[in-house]
């Protein structure tokens, strides 16, 4: 018994509650009476349970009608990691998840290794419970903060940035906004602020107009011209070649022809 001890394991499922792993079986919780724990396993038409003492499994009943799940058990630990990182930090949720996949990709990769990772669920489709995982007020604040710069004065820039970044500090949470932070300051607030700030820009500060425009353009013309390149031109050095000027053209005439 003392063996099946080190290959015990507490997780925690989709809805926040505990489970115990075990030999590649995961058992959910049936009920408890003071110190004991009685577990079944989380199939519904598996009976196998299992009972624990203070955390120590003492007694196995019944024989599971169905294989061990490692392959799953390995996803559902992925994500559990992904989940916690992206509450904890704020990385981009889309590199957290590319990160946490790509440690897969081991000298040690083989089919059973592609076959787990084929059974991750994509990026598109978990990313909503992902986002979720940063449901925190203060942070959403912080970053409301930062992206609302480049509309406000120049001038006072700083001053909203600064007292952005004393808020969080006061703020009770355990995400750790240092790197966020310390990129917005250094690589927009203490640099280039005339370039990215629109403030006083009279023109347009999206570019909503501009695929606007496109759209209502697609809609007009339904067809593609290629002969649209020899409406335009090129002229060419004499010192270029043949070949050359022939590479021009016909790059020329495929990006006229996608645009």
């Amino acid at each position: 018994m003392a063996g099946a001890q080190v290959q015990v394991k507490y997780v925690q499922t989709k809805r926040g509650h505990q489970s115990l792993v075990h030999n590649g079986y995961r058992y959910n919780v049936k009920f408890r009476r003071n110190d004991r724990t009685y577990w079944k396993c989380h199939l519904k038409t598996c009976s196998a349970t299992v009972n624990t003492h203070n955390g120590i499994i003492v007694k196995f009943r019944h024989l599971h009608n169905h294989q061990p799940e490692h392959e799953q058990l390995k996803v559902n630990e992925i994500l559990e990691s992904i989940k916690k990182r992206c509450r904890e930090e704020v990385v981009p949720v889309p590199t957290i998840y590319e990160e946490e996949v790509s440690k897969l990709r081991t000298p040690e990769w083989d089919d059973d290794m592609h076959h787990m990772e084929e059974q991750l669920p994509t990026f598109h489709s978990c990313k909503t419970s992902l986002y979720h995982q940063r449901e925190n007020d203060e942070v959403q604040k912080l970053v409301r903060r930062a992206a609302v710069l480049p509309l406000i004065p120049s001038a006072s820039v700083e001053d909203v940035w600064l007292n952005a970044l004393e808020s969080i500090n006061e703020a009770d949470i355990d995400i750790n906004t240092t790197p966020f932070c310390d990129y917005v300051t250094e690589y927009w607030v203490e640099n280039n602020r005339d370039i990215w700030n629109h403030f006083e820009n009279e023109g347009p500060r999206k570019t909503n107009h501009l695929e606007g425009w496109h759209n209502k353009l697609k809609k007009q013309v339904r067809y593609k011209f290629n002969s649209l390149s020899s409406s335009v031109p090129l002229q060419f050095p004499s010192n270029i070649s043949g070949k050359r000027q022939k590479e021009a053209m016909n790059l020329h005439s495929a990006l006229i022809y996608h645009i």
